[in-house]
C-alpha cells in the first residue's frame, strides 16, 4: 500500500506541476483594409461641447443607419457616404445650430490614422482606416468612434474602448487548483 501511495502522489503531483491550459484563441480582429470607421471631434472637452458632439452623433447614425445596414460590401458603403456627405454636413450643422453652438462642422471622408482599439473582444489594429470624420468646430476636443463597415455601430453605441496596443493581445488563461496537493493527500489518507 506505501508503494501504491508513493506512486499515486508522484501522478498527482506531476499532472499538477506540468498540465498547462491550451492557450486561448486569437482575439478576432479586423485589418484597416477591411472596415470604414466613423468618427465625431468635439470642439473642446467642455461639458456641453462633449454634450452637442454626442447629439451630433445620435442624428449622424439616426440617419445613416437605414442606409448602410445590410451593404454587401465596404466599396457600397463607401459609395453611400460619399452620396450622402453634404447631406451629413447639414444634419450636423443643423444639430449645432439647435444646440446653439457658435461652430460649424465639417465633413470629410478621408484616410486617417487611429491607435489599436477594441470594440468588445474585435481588436481593430493601429493603421491607416477610411473614415467619415467629422470635426466640430476647432477640433480640439475628446472624439467618439465606431465601425460603420461591417455595421457595429449599430450594435452598441457604448462598447468602444480604446486599449493601449500592448493590451490588444487576449489574457492568458490562469487555472486555479481547487486541490491543493496536501488537501489531496489529506483526504486521501484519511480514506486509507
Amino acid at each position: 500500500m506505501s508503494a501504491f501511495f508513493h506512486w499515486l502522489v508522484a501522478l498527482v503531483s506531476s499532472w499538477t506541476l506540468w498540465y498547462q491550459a491550451p492557450p486561448p484563441p486569437p482575439a478576432p480582429s479586423l485589418s484597416p483594409g477591411q472596415v470604414i470607421r466613423f468618427r465625431v471631434i468635439a470642439n473642446s472637452d467642455s461639458a456641453y461641447d462633449q454634450a452637442v458632439k454626442l447629439k451630433v452623433r445620435d442624428a449622424e447614425l439616426r440617419f445613416l443607419e437605414p442606409r448602410l445596414v445590410g451593404l454587401p460590401s465596404r466599396q457600397a458603403t463607401w459609395a453611400e457616404l460619399e452620396r450622402e456627405q453634404k447631406q451629413l454636413g447639414t444634419i450636423a450643422d443643423k444639430v449645432l445650430e439647435q444646440n446653439g453652438a457658435p461652430y460649424s462642422a465639417a465633413v470629410h471622408l478621408t484616410t486617417t490614422s487611429f491607435p489599436t482599439k477594441s470594440y468588445g473582444t474585435l481588436i481593430l489594429p493601429a493603421g491607416r482606416y477610411q473614415a467619415l470624420l467629422i470635426v466640430l468646430g476647432r477640433g480640439a476636443g475628446h472624439n467618439w468612434w465606431c465601425v460603420l463597415y461591417p455595421s457595429l455601430c449599430f450594435v452598441d453605441l457604448n462598447n468602444g474602448l480604446a486599449v493601449p496596443a500592448s493590451q490588444a493581445a487576449a489574457a492568458p488563461v490562469h487555472l486555479k487548483v481547487r486541490w491543493g496537493i496536501g488537501n489531496f493527500l489529506r483526504l486521501l489518507s484519511s480514506v486509507l
